[in-house]
């Protein structure tokens, strides 16, 4: 009997040794890196471009090409074939044909689209015990699509689904919580719940590995939110229910690297703070659903929330949802609204839309392309200079000017645009626009290659290896090249190890 007793404070010492070590060195861990983390984090990390005057005279139109119209013509008859097969199926009693039933009303997927249709057959499939059929019936209720807005019926039906397993009603449902939609609001059960978004371990290893996780987070999280300056700097104001100090907690545990880094805290605060109706969390807990690929049904549901707050970056996102499903007028409007904002990002991505095209959706259109650069590249967005800078070069919607694609060029790159400064290298190298000279070739190369260009870096070590504008040396050259991804073997160079 001694022995064992020995045995067990053997075994006790050894694990609060354990312990001691691992919070020692989480502690130590964090705050060396502190250093080199920026400790002043803007609160809103989307710029609205709201200095720039609302602009009126615009007219966003996006017009289908023949091949979509084409392909749309043969999705149709497919279409109308399958909402027949499941509208039998789903009036025979399926309950899972009543759920495709009702994406297929929700969608217009070879039917009319109709929200009370597709509300009816959720709500029946849910009744007949379908998980996902749940879900959306309880996101019918809470949004009021299709329907009247019922908040205590959304939070039932969510809670119904989440205990069947779906994580997508898991999410609403710590929405409902921490926010108090149709429920009282319970911070600590809306966290409880989102630890069972991890998936469930399968067998003993898997069980171990997940209470061993759960223990070192806790670990790693107390001695984080308590040592680590940044942070600790807003957890004060994010615990007394501050939207923009929640927000910035949201962003450090979304966008750090390493220890730092941690996607259910990222959302459990981006959550708090977007029920709170703060536009930026709102955009970015839609994004962090997009990133995740959960919660898509989620992540329209908080663009739209917070475009209709005006909020600009929000309206370019909603507006490239439109996109993807083929809803132009939709996506027209919202790209309206924001680029009417003078929010210059959107008129670099319908410049995009058209300069690229997207797939089958559009036609290009470098006229329409060069309207929108040259809008955005007068408000002072850097994108639009070098992409104005492109179609100077290339004659896209303009006439081929080489001088005036070298002063938008040298705009773009004195702001900072790596591809900009590339392609001054470039005309400094061939005299294109202006006059030739190697030295400030090399000098832009250097400037973009620092900043990861890939291609720069190549010519760079191109420079170095052939004294273009710098001395020669072998050395550096080799460096730019490992950088570029090219070995030693490949370029026959010595070695700078």
């Amino acid at each position: 009997m001694e022995q064992n007793g020995n045995t067990k404070r053997r075994w006790l010492v050894w694990v609060l040794a354990l312990v001691c070590c691992v919070v020692l060195v989480l502690g130590l861990g964090l705050m060396c890196c502190q250093e080199t983390v920026v400790e002043d984090l803007p609160m809103d990390v989307y710029e609205t471009d709201g200095k720039h005057p609302v602009i009126e005279d615009v007219v966003v139109q996006f017009h289908w090409t023949n091949e979509g119209k084409e392909e749309d013509s043969y999705k149709k008859e497919k279409s109308l074939r399958r909402f027949e097969r499941f509208r039998q199926r789903a009036e025979n009693g399926d309950p899972e044909a009543m759920c495709e039933l009702a994406y297929c009303y929700e969608d217009g997927y070879g039917v009319e689209q109709n929200f009370a249709e597709a509300a009816k057959w959720f709500r029946q499939s849910a009744e007949h015990g379908n998980s996902y059929a749940m879900f959306y019936w309880g996101y019918y209720c809470e949004t009021g699509q299709g329907g009247e807005q019922n908040l205590p019926e959304a939070v039932k039906w969510y809670d119904q689904a989440a205990k069947l397993g779906d994580k997508d009603a898991m999410f609403s449902l710590i929405e409902c919580y921490a926010g108090g939609k149709g429920v009282e609001q319970n911070l600590a059960k809306a966290d409880k719940l989102l630890w069972k978004c991890y998936d469930p371990p399968e067998n003993f290893t898997q069980t171990v590995n997940w209470y061993t996780f759960r223990v070192m987070d806790f670990i790693q999280g107390f001695v984080r939110e308590r040592f680590f300056k940044p942070i600790r700097q807003y957890r004060r104001a994010a615990k007394r229910g501050d939207a923009k100090a929640q927000f910035a907690l949201g962003r450090y545990y979304d966008l750090h690297e390493a220890a730092l880094q941690h996607p259910l805290y990222a959302f459990k605060w981006y959550c708090r703070s977007a029920v709170q109706g703060y536009a930026p969390a709102m955009l970015a807990l839609g994004e962090w659903y997009e990133t995740h690929h959960v919660g898509l049904v989620n992540m329209y549901k908080w663009y739209r929330r917070a475009a209709e707050q005006g909020y600009a970056p929000a309206m370019v996102r909603l507006g490239e949802l439109y996109i993807r499903r083929h809803e132009l007028p939709e996506a027209s409007e919202w790209f309206q609204k924001a680029v009417a904002q003078g929010y210059t990002p959107a008129m670099v991505e319908l410049g995009e839309f058209y300069d690229d095209g997207y797939g089958n959706v559009f036609r290009v259109n470098f006229d329409e392309a060069f309207k929108w650069y040259h809008k955005a590249a007068e408000l002072g967005n850097v994108e639009a200079m070098c992409h104005l800078g492109d179609c100077y070069e290339n004659t896209k919607g303009v006439k081929r000017d080489l001088a005036e694609a070298f002063q938008w060029y040298r705009k773009a790159a004195e702001l900072g645009n790596c591809d900009a400064q590339f392609k001054l290298g470039k005309f400094y190298t061939n005299g294109e626009g202006v006059e030739k000279n190697l030295e400030e070739a090399f000098k832009w190369y250097h400037k973009a290659a620092e900043q990861g260009h890939m291609t720069a870096q190549v010519l760079l070590g191109d420079c170095y290896q052939n004294g273009t504008g710098v001395e020669k040396n072998p050395a550096e050259a080799a460096k730019w090249y490992k950088k570029a991804g090219i070995s030693d073997a490949l370029i026959g160079l010595p070695s700078n190890r």
